[in-house]
């Protein structure tokens, strides 16, 4: 079987994981649909930096046997440094009979589609307020806006069909770029007074875990296989999260979540999500014990969309 789909991603310590992630969750869609794939991990960042010649670089892997190229470009790392790099490859692959779709970002200094209309078939912007946007586009492009298109692993619908009982802890879950911060956060919820009073499950890189934690209040824990988080995340009466893609998974499974960032762009994105949905933003550690106490006394009623994996394949069958 001629393989339909290659998917093009990036994940590392700079970037973070949910790029990794959210591919993983669209390839057992695309396994539950019947659509062969092949995947590129790291293809920008360990192979198109360390190839200078695009073209030769792209003569190098069997695209003839691809027919649909998935991009996973929402990050600033290679929009903003690659910009050309990333319209170079497309147009080959255009110019070779393929379709290409992207995956976006939502910010117009990370999102490709608000600085330049590219030759690619299909442009998915999987995120809350994207519907608003505006966006640049030639008469072949497409899109697909709005959080009714973000990709969940399908373990969160599966988890959200059982009447799980939230338990008594707070779970906090930082991405690689912000771990590094994660002492001094430690040290703030173990002496500060309202924060002291409640338990925390904190994952950390196991670098960190050779540090002793004198604390009763924090269990420190290992990085976990991912459906196993998301249960963890079901249980969890509140996270404490950074600005990947965690949020969304801990909503989508009615959990409160507390964004810790001091990035102006997320602030004002968060504070738009804030509106209509358990979050807040908190860009310094003197307010976090108001916005805990504040999201746990909130009563809300919402429920967010989660066939976006299963959207996205009956699309791609029809290119």
């Amino acid at each position: 079987m001629n393989i339909k789909v290659g998917l093009v991603y990036d994940y590392n310590s700079v970037v973070g994981m949910g790029h990794k992630y959210r591919v993983k969750a669209l390839v057992e869609y695309l396994r539950r649909s019947g659509i062969s794939y092949k995947e590129f991990p790291n293809f920008f960042y360990d192979i198109v930096h360390k190839n200078g010649d695009i073209a030769q670089f792209l003569e190098k892997i069997s695209f003839e046997k691809v027919n649909i190229f998935v991009f996973d470009i929402s990050t600033r790392l290679y929009i903003k440094e690659n910009l050309k790099d990333i319209v170079s490859i497309i147009e080959n692959l255009k110019s070779s009979g393929k379709k290409v779709v992207i995956i976006d970002g939502i910010f117009k200094e990370d999102c490709l589609h608000k600085n330049i209309s590219t030759k690619s078939d299909l442009v998915v912007i999987p995120y809350f307020l994207s519907k608003g946007e505006e966006y640049k586009a030639d008469k072949s492009n497409k899109f697909l806006l709005g959080e009714e298109y973000f990709i969940y692993p399908p373990a969160v619908n599966f988890i959200k069909s059982f009447k799980i009982k939230k338990e008594d802890f707070i779970l906090v879950s930082l991405s690689g770029i912000f771990s590094k911060d994660i002492d001094k956060l430690l040290d703030f919820i173990g002496s500060d007074p309202f924060l002291s009073g409640f338990q925390f499950k904190v994952i950390i890189p196991e670098k960190k875990l050779k540090r002793i934690f004198n604390k009763k209040n924090i269990q420190v824990l290992s990085f976990l296989e991912h459906k196993s988080f998301l249960y963890l995340l079901r249980k969890a009466k509140l996270l404490i999260t950074s600005t990947g893609l965690t949020k969304y998974e801990a909503l989508s499974l009615h959990t409160p979540v507390v964004i810790l960032s001091s990035d102006e762009t997320f602030k004002d994105y968060h504070k738009k999500l804030e509106k209509f949905l358990p979050v807040k933003h908190c860009d310094n550690l003197g307010e976090l014990p108001y916005l805990v106490e504040k999201l746990l006394s909130l009563k809300v009623n919402y429920d967010l969309p989660t066939e976006g994996g299963e959207k996205l394949c009956r699309t791609l069958k029809k290119l």
